[in-house]
C-alpha cells in the first residue's frame, strides 16, 4: 500500500513498461507479462506458438522479477494459448505445460509467470486490471497489486502506519487495494504472526493520484533478505500525460531533463537545415538511482518517427538511444520521458552526429 521511494534499488529488476494502451476496439484485449519467479531463467512467452516480441520485432526476453514493457493486443473471447520457454531454448522445452486463456474485450490483463523452482510448481495466474482498478478511485491515491510468490509462508500479513490493511494473503495468490492517503511506513510479516517480519519500510509513503503499483514478494523463506527473496516494485502512470515545453536544442547540444513527477514529458524542438545523420540519447544516473528513459521522436506535423526504450537492457542498462538516426532537413520534436511515467529523476537528453 505505497509508493517507495526507498525501492530504487530493487526497481532494477523489475523494468516498466509504457503506459496502459488506449484500446483501439472492443473486440481486442491486451495482454502484458510478469515474471516473478525468484530463482528462474530468462525466458521467452509464446502466445499461440509465437513468440511475444518487442518494438523491433524480436523475441521479448523477461529477465526474474520483471514486467514486460508493453502490452500485446489480443483478439477477444476467443481461446489463446501461452507457454514460458528458456530463453535459448524452443518451445518443446516450455517450463511447464502451456496454459489457455480467454479475454474479455476492452481489458487489460497482467498475466504472471508464479512458483518456485525448487518447489517445481510453476504456473500462471491471470489478474484482469481493468476489473480491479474498477473497484478503486485512482484519482484519490495510487492502486496496488501485490503478488504473494514466496516459498516457504502459507500466507503474509501486510500492516500500514501499524493498521492491518492486508491479511491472510496466500501463496502463489494476488491482491488488489486502494493505497492509504495518510500515514507512513510498511510492514509485512507471516500471516499471524507479527514477531517474524519479512520486510520493513518506516519510510514508505502512500503512492500518488493516477498511478498504480505492483509488488511481487518473491523467492523463498526461510533465508537472507535481497539474496533469497526481496519485493520488487513497479509503477504505471495511468492519467493524462502532462507534457512540458524544454525550448529548442541544436546538433551537439547536452540538455538536463528533470523528470520530477509522475506522468511528466519534456518535449524539446530540433531544426535541421539539412539531412542529417544524428546519435540520440536520453540517459539516467547509476543504476541505483532508478532512472528508466524512453525516446520518442516526431515530425512537424506530430507523426512519430521513431522510438526507442531501452538500446541494450541487457548490457548497457535502461537508458534510451536512436544511433545512426536518418532524418530530412526539417523540424522535429525529441520527447524525454521515463517507461509507465513514474521514473523519477534527473537525466540528459543529448544529440550528436553520428561518427
Amino acid at each position: 500500500m505505497m509508493k517507495k521511494y526507498c525501492f530504487l534499488v530493487v526497481m532494477l529488476f523489475l523494468c516498466l513498461v509504457v503506459v496502459s494502451p488506449v484500446l483501439s476496439a472492443q473486440e481486442t484485449s491486451h495482454v502484458r507479462f510478469a515474471h516473478f519467479v525468484f530463482d528462474a531463467p530468462q525466458v521467452n512467452i509464446y502466445v499461440d506458438e509465437v513468440v511475444f516480441a518487442g518494438e523491433d520485432g524480436s523475441a521479448y526476453p523477461l529477465n526474474p522479477l520483471e514486467l514486460s514493457r508493453q502490452y500485446l493486443e489480443l483478439s477477444a473471447d476467443t481461446p489463446h494459448t501461452f507457454a514460458v520457454v528458456p530463453a535459448d531454448k524452443t518451445l518443446d522445452s516450455a517450463l511447464f505445460e502451456p496454459a489457455e486463456f480467454t479475454f474479455v474485450a476492452g481489458s487489460n490483463y497482467t498475466l504472471a509467470i508464479m512458483g518456485n523452482v525448487a518447489a517445481d510448481d510453476l504456473h500462471f495466474v491471470l489478474m484482469d486490471e481493468t476489473a480491479a482498478l474498477a473497484e478503486f478511485d485512482p484519482t484519490v491515491s495510487a492502486v496496488t497489486f501485490v503478488f504473494n510468490n514466496l516459498y516457504g509462508l502459507p500466507a503474509v500479513d501486510l500492516y500500514w502506519a501499524d493498521e492491518i490493511v492486508l491479511d491472510n494473503l496466500a501463496y502463489g495468490d494476488y491482491v488488489a487495494a486502494q493505497d492509504a492517503t495518510e500515514g507512513m511506513g510498511s510492514r509485512f510479516t507471516a500471516h499471524g504472526d507479527v514477531d517474524t517480519v519479512l520486510f520493513e519500510l518506516p519510510d514508505a509513503i502512500a503512492g500518488q493520484a493516477q498511478t498504480i503499483a505492483f509488488f511481487g514478494i518473491s523467492g523463498h523463506y526461510p533465508g537472507t533478505l535481497w539474496e533469497d527473496y526481496t519485493l520488487p516494485y513497479a509503477g504505471n502512470f495511468i492519467g493524462e500525460p502532462v507534457v512540458r515545453d524544454g525550448g529548442s536544442i541544436a546538433v551537439g547540444d547536452v540538455v538536463s531533463v528533470s523528470l520530477s513527477e509522475a506522468g511528466l514529458r519534456y518535449d524539446y524542438q530540433l531544426v535541421l537545415d539539412k539531412a542529417s545523420v544524428l546519435d540520440i540519447w536520453v540517459k539516467g544516473g547509476a543504476p541505483e538511482t532508478g532512472t528508466d528513459a524512453i525516446l520518442r521522436i516526431f515530425d512537424a506535423q506530430g507523426n512519430l518517427v521513431a522510438q526507442n526504450d531501452d538500446f541494450d537492457r541487457f548490457n548497457l542498462g535502461l537508458d534510451a538511444g536512436l544511433v545512426g538516426l536518418e532524418l530530412d532537413k526539417g523540424t522535429y520534436v525529441i520527447e524525454a520521458a521515463s517507461p509507465f511515467d513514474t521514473f523519477l529523476g534527473d537525466y540528459t537528453l543529448s544529440v550528436t552526429t553520428t561518427k
